[in-house]
């Protein structure tokens, strides 16, 4: 039996922005390992918290959508797990999001410009 989660989230920011961000947050930690991305811009990898748990594959989709971008992401067990009693995967899911969105508004706060005083 396969332990399948997803998750999305809406972020108001343009499809481009998010792409980039999604790649900056799977490139910049080891936890995320073979990713593969796609002319479209969804994203394929393999999460490894550490050397004792196998590899989880997370499946991530962005849509333009009229208010901004939508992400879902998705984690699928190894074929022989059969339950999820931690909750790993949706920690998963959740932990990729939480930092996606620290990244995001890093990002929109950079091309922000300043007011300059005086």
């Amino acid at each position: 039996m396969t332990v399948r989660r997803q998750k999305e989230a809406i972020f108001q920011t343009p499809k481009t922005v998010v792409v980039e961000c999604v790649r900056k947050v799977l490139h910049s930690n080891p936890f995320y390992t073979h990713v593969v991305e796609s002319i479209e811009g969804s994203f394929l990898t393999l999460v490894q918290p550490n050397f004792l748990f196998l590899d989880t594959p997370m499946t991530i989709l962005l849509e333009t959508i009229e208010t901004g971008t939508l992400i879902k992401v998705t984690t699928e067990s190894q074929p022989f797990i059969l339950g999820d009693i931690f909750n790993f995967y949706n920690r998963y899911i959740t932990d990729f999001l939480t930092v996606l969105k620290e990244e995001i508004n890093n990002s929109t706060q950079r091309e922000t410009p300043t007011a300059n005083p005086g």
